[in-house]
Order: structure tokens, then C-alpha cells, then sequence
């Protein structure tokens, strides 16, 4: 893009002395990138996230910048700067510095070209320039929500592992301390059921006593017809026995 340097000229010091035009302020006006074609047929920059990721992918990275006049690799001496901030920046250190008396009126020829110029960065590439900011962004930003849903898949299914690995130390809520195989096997059923049994007895047995009847299990006694002989006790420590086996027996089957 050419070079169309204005100086502001016309301007004094704080002793009311004109500057010199080559130490007045400069700004390039010929810095800019279109947004649409112009009078020449130029191919405007995209301003779409699309157009700008779709760009910044084929273009190399000094080229790619150019184009947005957000840094220009070229070596021309001619050219003192080719992008927009060092263009404003040299601009402004020139209004604030060589003693520039901040409170005169500006009466200069350049002044109509120099405001049209910065209304158009403001209003035209500024907007753009944070567009290609915000887009370029989000593209190098990484979708964070798949990886939190693949770790808490993940996290579920190790604690899935761990219950099937040690099923009798890891147990829920629901599945208490009771010693009984997980999963329901069929001796655990029979297990279950002879235990049931075994305590239904017992308690009705119990409740009968507490209710004044005494059950007494007798067989009548070879050789003597008129004695018979009560069991009971021994029934009842025959089963109690045979739980107490049981019980120790499925204790080291389980370890």
C-alpha cells in the first residue's frame, strides 16, 4: 500500500514558535486493510470467525498479519510503519512531544485527511482487528465439557471396577455386613433359608415358654414301656452345633 504521509503542520510550541514541518506530527493515512472491494477491485479481509480461522490456516503467519495491518515483515526504508498501532503510536508521541502547546487552536492543512482517517480506524478497522482477536481465541481455546464428561466416566467405571474386585469389603448401603456371598449364589440360599428356619424355631419356641407352654420332644425308651426319655436338650444342641460348624466351615471356604 502506498505511503501518504501528512504532517501536521501550522502547529506552535509553548513559546508560540511553529514548528519545523519535519519535526511536526506524521501520520500515514495510506495504513489500512478494506473490509469490502473498493473503486480498485481490492479482495477485502474476512471479518467472519469462518473466513478469519479459514485464512489464518492458509496464510503464513507474516501474511496473515499484513493483511490485517497488524504487522508488515517488509524491509522498505521508505516505510517507517506499516501497521496500524506503530502508525498511531509515532503519531502521538510526535502531538505530545517537541514542547507542543496542547491548548491551540489546529489550523492545518492535513487536519480534514488526518480525522477522516482516524474516524475510519475507529469505526471500520478497530472492530474488525477485535473481531480476528475474539475469533483467533476461541479457536486455540480448548473445548474443556468433553474431557470433564469423559473423566467422570471414567472416575465411575474405576469405582464400578473396585466394587467387583472386592465385593465383600466394598459393600452399599443396602447390602449390610451379613455374611452371604454377592452375587445371590444357590448355597446362599440354602444357607439363607436353613437360617430362617432355624431362627423361626427359635423364637417360636421362645414366645411359647414366655407364654407358660413347655415343649418337651420324648421317644419312648427301648425295653421299658412305661418311661419315656426327653430329647430336647439334645436336639437343640445338635442344632445349635451344626450352625456353629457351618458357620466356621463358610468362614475359611471364604478366605
Amino acid at each position: 500500500m502506498a505511503t501518504i504521509v501528512n504532517p501536521l503542520t501550522g502547529l506552535k510550541d509553548i513559546n508560540g514558535n511553529v514548528i519545523p514541518t519535519d519535526k511536526a506530527p506524521m501520520l500515514n493515512t495510506g495504513i489500512f486493510f478494506n473490509t469490502s472491494p473498493d473503486a480498485k477491485g481490492s479482495t477485502p479481509v474476512p471479518t467472519t470467525c469462518d473466513g478469519v480461522v479459514g485464512a489464518a490456516k492458509q496464510l503464513t503467519l507474516s501474511n496473515f498479519l499484513q493483511n490485517y495491518k497488524i504487522f508488515d515483515s517488509t524491509n522498505d526504508p521508505s516505510q517507517k510503519q506499516n501497521d496500524i498501532k506503530s502508525n498511531l503510536s509515532l503519531f502521538r508521541d510526535g502531538l505530545v512531544g517537541s514542547n507542543i502547546d496542547q491548548l491551540q487552536k489546529i489550523q492545518s492543512p492535513a487536519l480534514p485527511t488526518i480525522q477522516t482517517y482516524l474516524q475510519r480506524v475507529k469505526t471500520n478497522q478497530i472492530p474488525v482487528l477485535r473481531q480476528v482477536n475474539q475469533c483467533l481465541q476461541e479457536t486455540t481455546v480448548p473445548d474443556t465439557q468433553e474431557l470433564i464428561e469423559q473423566r467422570n466416566t471414567t472416575s465411575e467405571s474405576k469405582a464400578r471396577l473396585d466394587a467387583i474386585k472386592n465385593m465383600d469389603s466394598n459393600v452399599s448401603y443396602y447390602e449390610g455386613w451379613f455374611p452371604m456371598f454377592r452375587p445371590m449364589t444357590e448355597s446362599s440360599l440354602f444357607g439363607l433359608f436353613a437360617t430362617s428356619i432355624f431362627l423361626l424355631l427359635l423364637s417360636t419356641a421362645i414366645f411359647l415358654k414366655m407364654a407358660g407352654v413347655s415343649l418337651d420332644i420324648k421317644f419312648p425308651s427301648f425295653g421299658v414301656e412305661s418311661e419315656s426319655v426327653s430329647y430336647t436338650p439334645y436336639i437343640l444342641m445338635g442344632v445349635g452345633l451344626s450352625a456353629t460348624v457351618a458357620l466356621i466351615r463358610w468362614y475359611f471356604t471364604k478366605n
